[in-house]
């Protein structure tokens, strides 16, 4: 990725993929730098652009350093108010098996 994040892919090809996908759903956002595990997770570090409830999930949108499109963020079944705001630092996180190569 620009700004020099790397991020691992679920292929057992030996090509350079040109493009990732990963449900908004299986992200999590996280503030702990314990709960990063590279060997199990992709992370990137990103700042909250946008936070909307939808009445069953919030969609949380987050500028990724580097690369210049939104990336969303689904948080479901959240029992109470989260707590993240427009400009707050934040990393994302997901599953490596999660990630989608094409």
């Amino acid at each position: 990725m620009a700004g020099g994040q790397v991020i691992k892919v679920n292929t057992s090809e030996n090509t350079q993929p040109t493009k990732a996908m990963i449900r908004p759903e299986s992200v999590e956002l996280i503030t702990d730098e314990a709960d990063l595990s590279p060997e199990h997770y992709n992370h990137l570090n990103g700042i909250v652009s946008y936070v909307n409830y939808t009445g069953v999930s919030y969609i949380i949108g987050i500028k990724i350093e580097g690369y210049n499109k939104e990336f969303l963020v689904r948080l479901q079944n959240v029992s109470e108010d989260i707590s993240y705001a427009e400009g707050d630092l934040v990393k994302v996180r997901w599953s490596i098996k999660e990630t989608l190569a094409f």
